[in-house]
């Protein structure tokens, strides 16, 4: 798990440059190198919501839609698999940040069963500050206990006009140009050839 955590401070704007000034490095997305860049590791964050209260997230990945300019127009962060109980609590205390209603939130959480429902998903929205905001609790069935995961959408306002998507692929923001939002490539460890296996029936050879 990461140990710095990362202020993404919402009050600052739509842009890219946010991300960047947080301390994060996203990667471009492979196949959608003009539209989407993103983290695929895990990383603590914290989201100042424009209303000024902050909140906390441990985020196992998250991704940012760009438009020309390097303006967002939405981000995702998606939580990672902790116990229900602590999801619950950190939906609660986004939501009363957020100035969020969590009605129904405890009902589902205390009766979430042992298969997957997806009517037992929970989630909340709101605008702050032309800021729209959605909280989700996710939970995980595959774990048992059950977990959960809690998500966090942010999508801005841009004044009701056609959004301007990019020609050419995403590009670090002013001030950041020698950072590389290329994905790293692959690396694959070499692999060893395991002994033959002695076949059950094979006589073992004894030295003399």
């Amino acid at each position: 798990m990461a140990s710095e955590r990362h202020v993404i401070d919402l009050r600052q704007g739509d842009n890219l440059k946010i991300i960047f000034d947080a301390g994060l490095r996203p990667w471009r997305t492979r196949a959608l190198e003009k539209r989407e860049c993103g983290i695929a590791h895990e990383e603590l964050v914290s989201l100042i919501l424009p209303n000024g209260e902050q909140v906390e997230l441990d985020v196992g990945r998250a991704s940012f839609d760009v438009l020309q300019g390097n303006q967002l127009s939405e981000a995702a962060f998606f939580g990672v698999t902790e116990s229900t109980p602590h999801a619950v609590r950190r939906v609660k205390e986004i939501c009363r940040a957020a100035r969020l209603s969590d009605e129904g939130l405890d009902q589902i959480a205390n009766h979430l069963g042992a298969h997957p429902d997806t009517r037992k998903r929970w989630s909340q929205a709101g605008m702050i500050n032309n800021v729209r905001l959605w909280i989700t609790f996710y939970p995980m069935w595959f774990r048992n206990p059950v977990e959960a995961q809690v998500w966090v959408f942010v999508q801005w306002s841009h004044g009701g006009g056609p959004m301007k998507f990019l020609s050419v692929p995403i590009k670090p923001p002013p001030g950041y140009e020698d950072v590389s939002m290329d994905e790293p490539t692959p690396v694959y460890l070499p692999t060893r050839t395991p002994p033959r296996a002695q076949s059950p029936t094979e006589t073992p050879k004894v030295k003399r």
